[in-house]
This record gives structure tokens, C-alpha cells and sequence, in this order.
């Protein structure tokens, strides 16, 4: 990360913040603060300023807006409140250390550990007491009252729960479906299941040699996985649902337990798994003692060890020691780790060592767009909750750097680490401005720069309009760089029936002689009346060439009929993103923002911009205008591109874009920068 990089960030954010900021709200960016101040100690309150000692088990509710708690030390259950600014609360528990049911505001609460959602607004929470033992409490929101589930006997092996000796719960995992809490004793070498129709306690699984300590516990989907505390393999865990045609028979008296015979499949490997988290398509694994330098492993899809990056384009190599998530986190006891099920690849997890609880995602590189060269994270389709998306469509600006040296050493084009580049700088700076100024929205900058046989005014109306609709994107800014008003479109491809270039390049429509391409239809009208008004020349040998582009525009009735034949594809692309409602209910809207190349000379750019802006007024698309900010910042900032050849922007000249972006969109109330996006 450069010191100019740096400087920018901190001086944007500290510009741009009100003079008086009495709140903050959570960002949302890729390792993230989801709450704690940090230290060791005991206060509700804000995201940022709450206090936990030692936080561990982590369960959320069934549509993810509030993240359960289990705070050992503190020997309480906590709430955070993820639609809320992440404001923490204590749900139950004076401090006290003991365990004794009753109403939430006298019940109490000995070294919670473990800790999960079930139906029926109930929680679940197991507790580790000194001596290797431990109780299943039931915490019932609606009567807002806690009782015991299991433990507190004498017995161990099967029984009624409140009658049974339970060891130490690693984990617990709940399946709806069968109403069941599973849970493992490692020290005892089980899994068990508890029915909570019933209160009966039966083991599942007990002295098997591929798991002889089983310890972490997953749902994903209805499929149960579990991996060892010590060795290296994560097993589905088959057999639990009644054998066909099985009936159910009476045990100890009064239980029913149907017939099923349990077998493990192994679907991946890890080593000294401390938790494991999933969905219906996916399954991750948390390491107490990474084999790599990266604690959290892919299982399934494309196994593999998760990489870590900032934010300034830095890669994390040993993530397990340096990135806070991780840091002093290592084998033996069991950590809380979950998926958002509102925003794929998401995970909250927490860090009992450093008392905090956290997020991170799972956002692979990967190729957004089929032509192999904008690269992209991976992005799940699904909006993450109240969440804004823009997509900036342009050429390879928005894509491709110069690392030009300018000691004389020469230079080299490069495409980058993608956290340099304008989209990503966007996105952190919106995102981190938003957090500071107490805005309760999250913003997702997708990059759509390509090199395409197409110009920038006509391939956006054939690409971008799948793109929005798969991704449910809210904004798309058409970034129209400077030396873009000709009509180069027009000769590579033949119009549609919409009166429009056909999207790319073809070859047989370019070896045409222009008379025979323009026959008919508006390019023949256009230049006849260029011919007519002299700004088409017509040599001997039959080829001809068109005026400049300010001669053209010079002539307003030629200015009129370029506006038409240029502004065409993005009206017609206005109407079909009109027609594509997001998951707000909103059209996705379309701007144009025109910004100069980096030297800032060989285009008229007054004129230029004045056309683009003609154009969008008469389609009622957004239009901004950028050339004015560069201007004032040249100088000050240069060099912020090669300023020669192509003029890409260096990484610096991608940070200046960006800034000055989003500081216009949102001094120009372009995105929604006040309010919830949620409707």
C-alpha cells in the first residue's frame, strides 16, 4: 500500500465526516467488526463500545436479523441486534456464577458455551461446569423464561435429559425436522441427540474409530456433518432418519425411539477442526491448528484453504496470526462460528481470546463477465440484506493500470490485484463514509471493464441488462471516458431492426464499401445532409471521411441527428432496465458519468460533455460529469496515469477516480445515502 494510497482514504473519511458524529453503524466490507470493544469485561450498547469476556458459541435466529452470544466468562447470553446497528443486549443472566433456572431476569448462568436456535422463538444453550460436566438450558423468548433440558443427574448413557450426567458439549447442532438438538462429548466420545418433543437423550454415535473425539457439529441442509477434535476428516453423518418400514418401540418406559443405524461418509479433510458452518450448497471448516496459513477451509464446493486480503491490496499469508479474526485462536476448545443466511459466503465467528465477534467472506476471484478479462470477485446473486448495487460499465480504465516508472526505468502495463482498481477503492470508500455518518446501507461496486469490437455507447444496450438482472443491481454508471463521440460503431455492424449497431464486430459488413452499407435508412439520410451541408468529403478514388466532431456538432442540425443516432442504444437500454425491478421493488436506474483520460489533453472536452449531457437529458438518464473535479485535481495529484499511449490510470489514478466518483454521487443525492435501500 503506497503512502499516497493511505493519505487519500484518511483524508476523504475525515473530510467527508460531519463535525459532530454521536453514532456509528457496522461496515460491511470483507473482515469485519460485528461486536466488541475488545477488552475483557461486561457493557451492552453500542456495536463498538460493547464488552464480552470471552465469547463462544454463536447462534442466529431463523431470518438472521439478531446473532446469539454465548459470553463464558461473563457467564450471560447475549443478543446482537444485526438490523439494529449491531446494537448489543443482554438477553439473560445476572453474572452470577451458578446455574438456576427461572424468569430472565433472575435466572443465572454457569460458563455458557454452546448455543443454538431452535423453533418456537427457543434457544438452546449447553454449559461447560468445572469437573467435565455440563446442562442443556432452554432459554423460551416468548414466556421469557429458562428451564433445563438435560443434565444435572447422576446416570450417564441414554434417559430422560434432566435425569442424565452430560459431559462437556462441544458443539450443537439443530435439525427442524425431526425436532432433535445433536450434540458431542468429545471426552466421552459420543454424539447424542436429544428429542425435544419428548426430553429423551440417546446416543447416536459412541466409540467409532474414525471419530474417537467428535467434536464439531454442522447442519447443512438436512444432511448432519461432524469431524474429529483431533484428526484431519469431516464425515456426513448418514442413517439418523428411522429405516423404511422400522416401527417405533418403547424404551425405559415411556420414549419411543424409531430404528436407525447411523454410518459416516467422509466428504473432506481439515485438521483439528474447532467448528464447522454450512448451507444446503456449501460446507467450511474453522482449523485450531492450520496446516496452512489460513484457518478456514473450503470443504465443499472446490475444496480448498480460504486466502485473506485487505483492503489496500495486501494478501494476509499467515491470516491465522495476523488477521485479528484469528489471532490467538488455536486448538482445544470450541469457537462460534455460522453462516449469514442473508448474504452468501458471509460467516460470522467469534474470537473468545480477543473478546470480539466478527465476519468475514468468502468472495473467491473469478471472471464476472464471459470475455476473461474483467475480473471480478465472485459475487453471490442474492443481494446480502440492505445492500446497494452499482455496476460501473466502461472500457479498460476501470480495469487496466500502468506501474509506469517515472525514474526513468521504463514502464510496464499490468492488470492487478483487484483491491486496487476503481470498484473495489469505490466500494470501501462509500462503504466506510456510510459507517462514519451513521448510514444504515452497505454498498457493492461491481467492475464491468472490458476491451470489446463494440463502442461504449451501443454494447452496454447487449451486455449489461443480464448482468443487472442477475445480480439485482440498483445502479448501473455507464463511465464514458473522454474521445468517445464518433460514430465507429455504425461502420463495424449493420443496424437491427431497432434502428441500432448490431452488438460486436462483422467482418462482412466491414469489407462493404460505405456506399454500399448505407443505402437506405438514417446513416444514408445522416450523410447526405453532412454532404449537402460540406462536412463529408468525397475524393477522387470514391472513398470519403466526415468533418471533425466539433465541425459536425458545430452545425445544429447535424448536432441533432448525431444526438439521435448515438443516444439510440441508451435509450433503448433505459427502457429495459426500467422494466427490471430489484428485490426492492425499484427500477434499476442508469447514469452517465464522462470523465477525461489522464493527460487531460487532445480532446474538446467542453464540448464533449455538453453533448453527453444533451443526450442523457433527452433519455432522463442520470448524468455526471467529472472533468471539472479532474481539473482542479491534476496538478496536485499528477501523475496519476501514464499520460501516454492508452493513458491508463496508475493505481493512484484509480484512487483518484474513485474518490472523486463517490464523492459526486453522493454529493449529488445519486444513491441513497440517508436512508435504509430497504423498502
Amino acid at each position: 500500500m503506497t503512502s499516497l494510497l493511505r493519505r487519500f482514504i484518511l483524508s476523504f473519511l475525515i473530510l467527508s465526516a460531519p463535525a459532530f458524529c454521536f453514532a456509528l453503524s457496522p461496515l460491511m466490507q470483507y473482515n469485519d467488526l460485528v461486536a466488541g470493544e475488545g477488552d475483557p469485561g461486561f457493557e451492552d450498547g453500542s456495536f463498538y463500545s460493547a464488552q464480552f469476556n470471552y465469547p463462544m458459541g454463536l447462534a442466529l435466529n431463523q431470518d438472521g436479523s439478531v446473532l446469539y452470544v454465548a459470553d463464558r466468562e461473563n457467564n450471560r447470553v447475549r443478543a446482537v441486534d444485526l438490523n439494529q446497528k449491531n446494537a448489543v443486549q443482554t438477553l439473560v443472566g445476572t453474572g452470577e456464577k451458578s446455574a438456576k433456572d427461572g424468569a430472565f431476569s433472575s435466572a443465572t448462568f454457569l460458563h455458557p458455551r454452546g448455543i443454538v436456535c431452535l423453533s418456537n422463538h427457543q434457544i438452546a444453550v449447553s454449559e461447560g461446569n468445572e469437573g467435565g460436566t455440563g446442562d442443556i438450558r432452554l432459554l423460551d423468548l416468548a414466556a421469557q423464561k429458562v428451564t433445563t433440558l438435560a443434565g444435572g443427574g447422576t446416570s450417564q448413557g441414554d434417559g430422560e435429559g434432566i435425569k442424565l450426567l452430560i459431559g462437556d458439549v462441544w458443539n450443537m447442532a439443530y435439525r427442524p425436522s425431526d425436532n432433535y438438538i445433536y450434540f458431542s462429548e468429545p471426552n466421552n466420545q459420543t454424539i447424542k441427540r436429544l428429542n425435544l418433543k419428548t426430553g429423551w437423550v440417546e446416543t447416536v454415535l459412541k466409540d467409532s474409530v474414525l471419530l474417537p473425539h467428535p467434536a464439531a457439529l454442522c447442519f447443512a441442509g438436512e444432511k448432519l456433518y461432524a469431524a474429529d477434535r483431533d484428526l484431519e476428516k469431516v464425515y456426513e453423518v448418514t442413517g439418523l432418519d428411522p429405516k423404511p418400514g422400522s416401527s417405533e418401540s418403547a424404551t425405559s418406559g415411556s420414549n419411543p425411539r424409531p430404528a436407525f443405524t447411523v454410518g459416516l461418509q467422509e466428504v473432506g479433510k481439515a485438521h483439528k477442526i474447532l467448528a464447522l458452518a454450512g448451507n444446503t450448497t456449501s460446507l467450511y471448516a474453522y482449523e485450531g491448528q492450520p496446516v496452512s496459513q489460513s484457518p478456514i477451509v473450503r470443504i465443499f464446493p472446490d475444496p480448498g484453504t480460504l486466502t485473506f486480503g485487505s483492503v489496500w491490496g495486501e494478501t494476509m499469508a499467515n491470516a491465522s496470526q495476523v488477521l485479528p479474526h484469528f489471532s490467538g485462536v488455536s486448538a482445544g476448545l470450541p469457537v462460534g462460528f455460522v453462516p449469514d443466511p442473508r448474504s452468501e459466503g458471509r460467516f460470522y465467528l467469534s474470537n473468545p481470546v480477543g473478546n470480539i465477534v466478527v465476519s468475514m467472506r468468502d468472495l473467491r476471484f473469478g471472471t464476472l463477465l464471459s470475455d476473461g478479462i474483467s475480473k471480478e470477485f465472485t459475487y453471490p446473486a442474492k443481494k446480502p440484506y440492505n445492500t446497494y448495487r452499482i455496476l460501473l460499465c466502461g472500457r479498460s480504465y476501470l480495469y487496466f493500470q500502468s506501474d509506469k516508472s517515472w525514474d526513468g526505468k521504463g514502464k510496464q502495463n499490468v492488470t492487478t490485484n483487484i483491491m486496487m482498481l476503481v470498484s473495489k477503492k469505490m466500494e470501501l470508500l462509500l462503504n466506510t463514509q456510510a459507517a462514519l455518518e451513521d448510514v444504515p446501507v452497505h454498498f457493492e461496486v461491481f467492475n464491468d471493464g472490458r476491451v470489446i469490437n463494440s463502442m461504449l455507447y451501443t454494447w452496454p444496450y447487449y451486455e449489461v441488462p443480464p448482468i443487472v438482472k442477475k445480480y439485482d443491481i440498483d445502479k448501473v454508471v455507464i463511465m464514458m471516458d473522454s474521445g468517445q463521440c464518433d460514430l465507429g460503431q455504425f461502420f463495424m455492424a449493420p443496424m437491427t431492426s431497432e434502428g441500432i449497431p448490431a452488438e460486436g464486430f462483422d467482418p462482412e459488413f466491414d469489407l462493404r464499401s460505405k456506399t454500399d452499407k448505407f443505402k437506405t435508412g438514417p446513416l444514408h439520410d445522416f450523410f447526405d445532409l453532412c454532404q449537402k451541408k460540406k462536412l463529408l468529403t468525397v475524393a477522387q478514388d470514391g472513398k470519403w471521411s466526415l468533418s471533425t466532431f466539433e465541425k459536425l456538432i458545430a452545425d445544429p442540425e447535424v448536432d441533432e441527428r448525431i444526438k439521435d443516432l448515438m443516444g439510440k442504444p441508451m435509450g433503448l437500454l433505459k427502457k429495459k432496465l426500467d422494466d427490471l425491478k430489484t428485490s426492492s421493488g425499484t427500477a434499476c436506474q442508469l447514469d452517465l458519468c464522462y470523465f477525461p483520460q489522464g493527460s487531460l489533453t487532445g480532446f474538446p472536452y467542453k464540448s464533449e460533455r455538453k453533448f453527453w449531457k444533451e443526450i442523457c437529458a433527452k433519455d432522463e438518464v442520470g448524468f455526471l460529469d467529472l472533468t471539472d473535479d479532474f481539473l482542479v485535481t491534476r496538478l496536485t495529484y499528477y501523475p496519476f496515469s501514464d499520460m501516454e499511449g492508452n493513458d491508463h490510470f496508475s493505481k493512484d489514478g484509480h484512487t483518484l477516480l474513485a474518490h472523486l466518483l463517490a464523492y459526486e454521487l453522493v454529493k449529488n443525492k445519486m444513491i441513497p445515502f440517508t436512508q435504509s435501500v430497504l423498502k
